[in-house]
């Protein structure tokens, strides 16, 4: 009997553990090329072809070769796509619903949290103007006065209030964000309507709606997943909103943003600076517009080493949604290294009366 094969179709620095682990298990291990990951490229017939026979698949992101259907469908062996990163917007989660292979991605500290450190990175890099200062110097300037640098918190002394910081979403990584700004003493204000008001009351932010905080927020921070509901939910109209200097942050998916929007506004000024969108990396259509420009602050994903924790669970699971015999026995593989939630989420987070219905026969307590 041949061994189980798994496709690492994103490779990011596994840990040698980590293949050590797999290995140990009597897994095969077939590693896809770093150029599937590469922007304004896709290579799906390559990874169709990497997917026979494979029993899982584990990786990073693809993002122009998402796991589609016909990839999943590659291999009648196939019981579970892994990957190592936040979201499953790049996986056709209703495909692998509909085949019976379970979706999970890795909501942890070290992922989440980094986003988190990278968001604060920005935030002070921009009211800072950390990087127009140093061209100043460098150019023999001295305190120019059009690059003075904005206070953050609030002062006692004079009852300077700071700047009122909004954050769109509200979930690990937003709720990361209100807990470093917090020594700041700035006004935090979040929209995330999936919430309960406990949770802003706990972290001292203010919940707001999603136009009040367009309009009274000095920085606009996204930290959402990518749906539907959210795809472009910043654009036009949202950019009129918004206070003439004010700064927009965007560490979650590209697409949240209406790029095209966006780089009219850049171009007319209207905006401080144009979201960072790591997840989209030279792909957006106004990089070559504004990556000479001071106003604009762009970066590459930031990728922590591969978390040794995970969280696992069925992809947008509806309310139809069931445990396939597929997911089942892949279950107790994967339970070695995590243990099972719903959508990704934390066990912790998830009641315990859900989690008895998830719990089969083959499925860990």
């Amino acid at each position: 009997m041949s061994k189980p094969k798994i496709l690492i179709f994103a490779p990011r620095e596994e840990p040698p553990e980590t293949i050590e682990a797999l290995e140990g298990l009597g897994c095969e291990l077939v590693f896809g090329d770093r150029a599937w990951q590469l922007p304004r490229t896709t290579h799906e017939d390559a990874v169709v072809e990497a997917a026979r026979e494979a029993v899982a698949l584990m990786g990073t992101s693809m993002r122009h070769t998402p796991i589609s259907r016909r990839i999943m469908q590659a291999s009648q062996r196939l019981r579970i796509v892994a990957k190592y990163t936040v979201g499953v917007d790049d996986i056709d989660t209703e495909a692998a619903t509909e085949l019976g292979i379970m979706v999970c991605h890795a909501p942890t500290e070290s992922n989440c949290f980094g986003v988190a450190e990278t968001t604060i990175a920005f935030m002070l890099s921009l009211l800072k103007k950390v990087g127009e200062r140093d061209a100043d110097v460098r150019a023999g300037k001295w305190r120019t006065a059009d690059n003075f640098a904005y206070y953050v918190g609030s002062r006692a002394s004079d009852g300077f209030p700071g700047q009122t910081i909004g954050l769109v979403g509200f979930g690990r990584i937003g709720t990361r964000v209100a807990q470093l700004l917090a020594p700041w003493r700035s006004r935090i204000i979040a929209y995330d309507p999936y919430v309960p008001p406990a949770h802003f009351l706990t972290h001292g932010v203010t919940a707001v709606d999603y136009q009040t905080l367009l309009r009274e927020s000095d920085v606009v921070s996204f930290h959402v997943v990518l749906t539907p509901e959210t795809r472009y939910m910043f654009g036009e109209a949202e950019l009129k909103l918004m206070k003439p200097n004010a700064i927009v942050l965007n560490t979650a998916r590209g697409k949240v943003v209406d790029e095209k929007a966006l780089a009219r506004a850049i171009a007319e000024g209207a905006s401080a600076a144009p979201p960072s969108t790591p997840s989209r990396r030279s792909r957006c259509p106004w990089t070559r517009r504004c990556t000479s420009s001071a106003i604009a602050c762009c970066s590459p994903p930031i990728p922590p080493r591969i978390p040794r924790e995970a969280s696992c669970g069925r992809a947008w699971p509806g309310p139809r949604a069931r445990w396939s015999p597929r997911s089942r026995a892949a279950f107790p593989i994967m339970s070695i290294t995590a243990t099972s939630s719903p959508a990704g989420r934390s066990a912790s987070a998830v009641p315990a009366r859900r989690l008895s219905r998830l719990r089969g026969p083959h499925c860990p307590a």
